[in-house]
């Protein structure tokens, strides 16, 4: 707009009747592929007097290109893990997540038991416990645009415990030729990596007539007709 008239500059003129215009610009990052274009416009009217004040005419144009878009986050599948560490615990190496994004990226990672600052990684000391576990991967560009979604980490126990069993026991029978053993009794120290929940014991042979004795239970009888004997004995651990 020139003394209230509008002139407009197409596409490849820079000139209108005795007027021209031309311009040139400083780009000027901003954050990620954000950026500003200061445009310095100059208008020249060759029928006017050049007197550098009023003619040309110098104006500046903002041209402002701003990433404004959150990343794209494509998270890995839920998965399980076996909880293999000391206190029932599990510390699995977390898959990274795609991201996509026309600027830099971080992703942070938080977990039940503390953060893991990357795309990726072990989880953190003690580990996860049994159960369900939301893991929340986070995504932020450079200009501080983020995006957060959630993967589940089941927890399960399979590790079978440890037994250990006394090399040797005693049983003493009662006045009428007989005995009992509770299954713990044959326990050595058997471990678990979380938690043992029962044992169960069987006799490998029998000359008691007890059929029961066979069958994995809480107890096993023993009797007269095995005084002296060496019974082998079988110890079973229940986590």
């Amino acid at each position: 707009v020139i003394d209230s008239v509008t002139y407009y500059i197409t596409d490849g003129a820079n000139s209108l009747c005795n007027i021209t215009a031309s311009y040139s610009d400083q780009v000027i990052p901003v954050c990620g592929a954000s950026y500003r274009i200061v445009r310095t416009w100059t208008i020249l009217d060759w029928c006017q007097d050049i007197n550098m004040t009023t003619n040309p005419i110098i104006c500046k144009q903002i041209i402002t290109y701003s990433d404004q878009t959150a990343p794209q986050l494509t998270l890995p599948p839920d998965f399980i893990a076996s909880a293999n560490q000391p206190g029932c615990r599990a510390r699995p190496d977390l898959p990274a997540a795609n991201v996509e994004d026309c600027s830099s990226w971080s992703v942070i990672i938080t977990t039940p038991v503390g953060p893991i600052a990357g795309n990726g990684g072990q989880v953190p000391a003690p580990g996860l416990p049994i159960g369900d576990n939301n893991i929340i991967y986070k995504a932020t560009d450079a200009c501080g645009n983020s995006v957060a979604d959630t993967l589940l980490v089941t927890v399960v126990d399979n590790v079978k415990p440890t037994a250990v069993c006394d090399l040797h026991t005693a049983v003493a029978l009662d006045g009428q030729g007989y005995g009992f053993a509770y299954a713990e009794t044959f326990d050595d120290g058997s471990t678990d990596n979380c938690c043992i929940e029962d044992f169960k014991v069987a006799k490998l042979t029998d000359a008691c007539g007890n059929p029961d004795n066979l069958v994995y239970g809480d107890y096993i009888d023993f009797c007269c007709m095995e005084v002296g004997q060496t019974v082998m004995v079988s110890l079973r651990v229940y986590d």
